[in-house]
């Protein structure tokens, strides 16, 4: 058995679907794209297609004599009637999505990722496994506003005929919701899992897939995503009606993180559970945050910590077509996922908002944007953080910091802050340690 990566598998990987039918691994690699920016001319975007969609929709069927043909059709099976929208106006080929050297920049805008996904994506249109799967129905909402704030993408895959499932001959539509960016303004509102029932992200996801269904003509749908994006995935296929629901052949959450309030007991959820399959490396914090988990399976793999969030270091076996599986996850990302549920549950939702507010006023006290450019310019952000730090309210200042120096760790990797700055472990050193996080943070970082 031959461990390697998804790029290694997208790469080497030349039978069709019909030969090798569509996997988890597949799965992982259209998810992984949808951090692809596609927001130029070349690709169809929502907003356009909704328009289109509501257009013809309305001269259909907005007259008199419309209204009667849709009750005379209402019966009719999706195959009957004709849809309002084609595939050529909404998709367009892998290659004309992503392929343009020119536009690296704009399409692959992330930095430190950039070089791998220009790898994974040479590797997919040049696979005769992925080179016909089309791409189109791009979204991107981007929003600052303090009381509004937002980063969400999406886009739906059109997967060969029977590429999903041969004993069915519907072609099947896959959605793939990206996950947290960089910006402060993206990680915020994974924080806001934490305190608020629906996120925005959550709602336009469930409104995405409301409008690729109706697109699609009924079509058989997957819908899936990494980080953030698993979460949406979830959310989305538990909020949208029955009959969308029964549309949705299967749900991915790669290491998304899980929910606050009672979502995974009511009856939409337990309907579409048997259809999820959440992925996590075995060192995940991010799949285990809030006490409301999905069943999972565990991946291996080789990267250290938190850098196992990002599927590139997934182990794939290419002999199964398939990710190595372990048998669960660490102790030690058990216990800062149950630590972290302690935490939270310590303190009340408002309380929760406080420290989170607090935490990123802190963050944009920089005047950066993201935590990219902080820790590429730690020597100058530091001690603008450190005032910021001083000056917050003295009622939530001492969770503030302890919880700053956590999240400050889970993203630039576990034990690792004090090298960018002694001042600020200085300081986390006065903070009070009958804190719950903080004990338990320090118990972790002993063992």
């Amino acid at each position: 058995m031959s461990a390697e990566t998804i790029v290694t598998y997208a790469r080497t990987m030349l039978r069709t679907f019909d030969d090798v039918p569509f996997n988890n691994v597949d799965a992982a690699i259209l998810s992984q794209l949808a951090y692809a920016q596609l927001d130029g001319e070349q690709v169809p975007s929502l907003v356009h297609t909704r328009a289109e969609y509501q257009a013809r929709y309305k001269k259909k069927y907005g007259s008199p004599a419309g209204k009667i043909l849709r009750a005379v059709t209402a019966g009719l099976t999706k195959k009957k009637s004709s849809p309002l929208l084609h595939d050529e106006e909404r998709f367009v080929s892998l290659y004309t999505a992503l392929w343009r050297a020119e536009d690296f920049e704009n399409i692959f805008p992330s930095l430190s990722t950039r070089e791998m996904m220009i790898e994974l994506v040479s590797a997919v249109v040049a696979s005769p496994r992925f080179r016909d799967i089309k791409v189109g129905e791009f979204t991107y909402e981007f929003n600052n506003d303090r009381e509004h704030q937002q980063q969400f993408a999406a886009m739906t895959f059109l997967l060969p005929e029977t590429a999903y499932d041969s004993n069915d001959s519907k072609t099947t539509e896959f959605i793939a919701f990206r996950g947290t960016e960089t910006s402060f303004v993206g990680w915020r509102e994974d924080f806001e899992l934490a305190f608020h029932k629906d996120i925005p992200s959550q709602l336009s996801a469930a409104r995405y897939v409301e409008d690729i269904y109706r697109h699609s003509h009924g079509r058989n749908l997957v819908i899936a995503g990494h980080s953030k994006g698993g979460n949406t995935a979830v959310y989305a296929a538990t909020k949208v009606p029955a009959n969308v629901q029964n549309a949705i052949q299967q749900i991915y959450s790669f290491d998304g993180p899980g929910f606050i309030t009672n979502l995974l007991d009511s009856p939409e959820y337990k309907r579409i559970e048997p259809k999820l399959t959440k992925l996590i490396p075995q060192d995940s914090f991010v799949g285990m945050m809030f006490a409301g988990r999905e069943p999972y399976r565990v991946v291996h793999s080789d990267e250290a910590s938190v850098m196992q969030h990002f599927m590139y270091k997934w182990a794939v076996d290419l002999d199964s077509a398939d990710f190595v599986y372990d048998q669960e996850i660490s102790s030690r990302a058990l216990k800062i996922a149950d630590s972290y549920v302690e935490w939270t549950n310590s303190l009340d939702l408002a309380t929760r908002r406080k420290v989170i507010d607090a935490i990123f006023a802190i963050f944009e006290a920089t005047g950066y944007e993201s935590f990219t450019e902080i820790a590429d310019n730690i020597s100058t952000a530091a001690p603008m953080m450190w005032q910021a730090a001083q000056e917050t309210d003295s009622a939530v200042r001492d969770i503030t910091v302890t919880a700053l120096r956590d999240l400050f760790s889970m993203i630039f990797g576990f034990n690792n802050f004090s090298k960018y700055t002694t001042q600020w472990e200085a300081m986390v050193a006065k903070v009070s340690q009958s804190l719950p996080f903080s004990k338990n943070a320090e118990e972790i970082e002993q063992n």
